[in-house]
């Protein structure tokens, strides 16, 4: 039986999708259709164009290009700057050693003429020395004996010896002191310098003057000896030549450069005429 046609009746199209040109196949017909799904799904992306690819490989290369020119730049650069430093370093090594070989050389050179200016200068302090010295002796002032005289060595009576000393220097001589002793020996040769350092008592007078001599000036000192002990018996060996009287002492004076000074003076009785002679094996004059 043939389906009754309505010609009146109208049929209602799809207004969501449209329906594809080709035919369709059993896969399609299992496959539901668009009209079931709202839209596209959230994880899926439409596909990037090959254009974006393109630029981004570009953009990579230029960049790469661009890194290893600036590292290349930096390496030169790194390799004049070391270049300069070790150049730099071997200038200064050089200059270094130059300056130290500089310095050697000039450290001797001064140190030889320190050498030489120190010999310069001990030569010059020991001639002002030796100049200093010969001005002192040939300035200063010089005492010395001038003279002795005696009276007759007689028991009970005193022993007058009249003492002379000068200034034969060029200053004058100051605080001028005389000490004196008298010594019996039985020997015309005997050690004074022993006897000297054995008694070393002395008796001492000071110059009348004050203790002061002009040069070219001199004094005559009488000295009393009192001989207390003095026996006959002593006379006569004294006479005899069996028993010796020395008169000895020094003679202290300062000069105009403070310095201190000392004449030694040593005589032996000569019993012929009474007079004194003199001992020079202790006669000193400093």
């Amino acid at each position: 039986m043939e389906p009754e046609e309505r010609p009146n009746e109208q049929h209602e199209e799809p207004t969501q999708a449209s329906p594809s040109t080709g035919p369709i196949t059993q896969g399609d017909e299992q496959r539901p259709s668009n009209t079931d799904i709202p839209g596209p799904k959230p994880a899926e992306q439409p596909p990037q164009g090959s254009g974006s690819k393109a630029n981004l490989e570009k953009r990579t290369c230029w960049a790469t290009i661009v890194i290893a020119a600036a590292t290349g730049v930096y390496a030169v650069l790194a390799g004049l700057q070391w270049y300069t430093m070790r150049h730099t370093l071997t200038q200064m090594k050089t200059d270094s050693a130059s300056t130290s070989e500089g310095m050697k050389k000039q450290l001797d050179a001064m140190e030889k003429q320190a050498t030489a200016m120190s010999g310069q200068f001990g030569e010059m302090c020991q001639q002002s020395k030796q100049m200093r010295d010969a001005t002192h002796l040939e300035q200063r002032a010089w005492v010395g004996c001038s003279g002795i005289e005696c009276k007759e060595l007689a028991v009970g009576k005193m022993f007058t010896i009249k003492f002379g000393y000068s200034n034969t220097g060029r200053t004058p001589a100051n605080a001028l002191r005389i000490r004196y002793d008298l010594h019996w020996d039985s020997n015309d040769h005997c050690d004074m310098e022993r006897i000297a350092r054995t008694n070393k008592e002395r008796t001492e007078t000071e110059d009348a003057s004050g203790g002061a001599i002009a040069p070219g000036h001199g004094r005559n000192r009488p000295i009393d000896v009192n001989m207390h002990n003095l026996t006959d018996v002593i006379v006569q060996e004294v006479k005899e030549r069996r028993r010796f009287l020395y008169f000895f002492g020094e003679i202290t004076y300062d000069d105009v450069f403070e310095e201190e000074h000392t004449t030694r003076f040593c005589f032996l009785l000569d019993p012929s005429g009474w007079k004194m002679k003199a001992y020079p094996q202790y006669d000193r004059m400093e």
